[in-house]
């Protein structure tokens, strides 16, 4: 591979630059915000910084504290953090269910095998 000057005075392979052109490209489209559509009737909360909407409150104090929490007031800290420990709890409880869903699929894939096809 050929080495080609950099403006900085140092060089990098054919090889490290395609590589870096394709990691551009594919972090290109994740620095894209998503479209949201708001039903015309409905009254989202939104974000009091960048006005974005969401379809429940906590939603939204979770986008504080992930976005601005540079610019944010103590309230909306205290509340950020309340979102947050609930939310922690609702995935903790998903994995327990999830873990529960699995346990029981393997063992009835077992005493299924050991009673049916022995």
């Amino acid at each position: 591979m050929s080495q080609k000057p950099i403006p900085n005075g140092s060089t990098e392979t054919d090889r490290s630059t395609e590589t870096r052109a394709r990691d551009q490209r594919a972090n290109d489209g994740a620095n894209e915000r998503v479209a949201t559509v708001v039903p015309p009737d409905a009254s989202p909360a939104r974000c009091p910084y960048c006005g974005r909407p969401f379809p429940t409150e906590q939603l939204c104090t979770l986008h504080l504290g992930e976005r601005h929490r540079s610019e944010w007031t103590e309230e909306e800290r205290e509340r950020y953090e309340s979102a947050y420990d609930t939310e922690t709890n609702e995935l903790f409880i998903f994995h327990l269910k999830v873990i529960g869903a699995l346990v029981v699929t393997f063992f009835s894939f077992t005493y299924t095998y050991v009673f049916v096809w022995s």
